[in-house]
């Protein structure tokens, strides 16, 4: 579970898009009206799939997108991490380490086998959309989720899918349930504020905020809108 620090492009546009849960409509809405540039750096904050009933659809254009622009960023949100989980636990990945492995928080919270949290928490579209169950899944497909990152830095600005815990270092966030999955971001204002950083992140869904946090899941995997914002100008798309 990789971090990220990439720093060194130039950039006109840095541009954060929020969680697209299978709506392969809206994001292509919306990547027709941002009309990508070589010369921005896209962070996708998570939550590509589950919920919407495109998410293998949502997946492929994703994996393209990263080959036409090499500079995105793809993080990890936890519906990627509860279909790793599952993918882990059925042997679809031999030996692939689970959260409840390395999060003794999770593990705590975790009372059911990860593919049952899977499917309670939207995963039936995303098999839908295979056609299969959990082995349907091209490789290529699980490759790319095995490759999203956790965290990524750059010009004062920290991207995660929920948030971070404080009481780690955030380049090397050892149990990460709370980059994963942190709604209260109360316990990080005061480490925000000492390191001169907005955290952008996606994962609860509601209205857009761009104040000290920007929220950028504006529930797209419940019809509702799907958001992009240029976080260093505040420029906003939606569709």
């Amino acid at each position: 579970m990789a971090t990220s620090n990439r720093t060194n492009q130039v950039l006109k546009r840095l541009i954060a898009v929020g969680d697209v849960h299978g709506a392969m409509s809206r994001l292509t809405s919306l990547m027709a009206k941002i009309e990508p540039s070589v010369e921005d750096r896209f962070i996708f904050l998570g939550d590509y799939i589950d919920r919407g009933a495109e998410s293998r659809a949502v997946l492929e254009y994703l994996i393209a997108f990263g080959q036409k622009y090499p500079a995105t960023v793809f993080l990890r949100g936890n519906h990627e991490q509860m279909l790793l989980d599952a993918l882990a636990e059925s042997g679809v990945i031999p030996d692939g380490a689970r959260l409840r492995d390395v999060s003794p928080r999770f593990a705590r919270n975790a009372w059911v086998c990860d593919t049952a949290i899977l499917l309670q928490n939207g995963g039936m579209a995303t098999l839908a959309s295979y056609g299969g169950g959990l082995e349907s899944i091209p490789a290529e497909h699980i490759a790319f989720i095995q490759q999203t990152e956790l965290i990524h830095r750059q010009q004062g600005f920290l991207f995660a899918h929920g948030g971070f815990d404080p009481n780690q270092p955030i380049d090397d966030q050892k149990d990460p349930y709370l980059v994963l999955w942190q709604r209260d971001h109360s316990p990080v204002h005061d480490r925000l504020q000492a390191m001169n950083l907005i955290l952008v992140h996606g994962h609860t869904p509601g209205p857009l905020s761009l104040n000290r946090i920007f929220s950028l899941d504006t529930g797209a995997g419940y019809g509702r809108e799907l958001t992009a914002c240029d976080v260093l100008t505040k420029t906003v798309w939606q569709a």
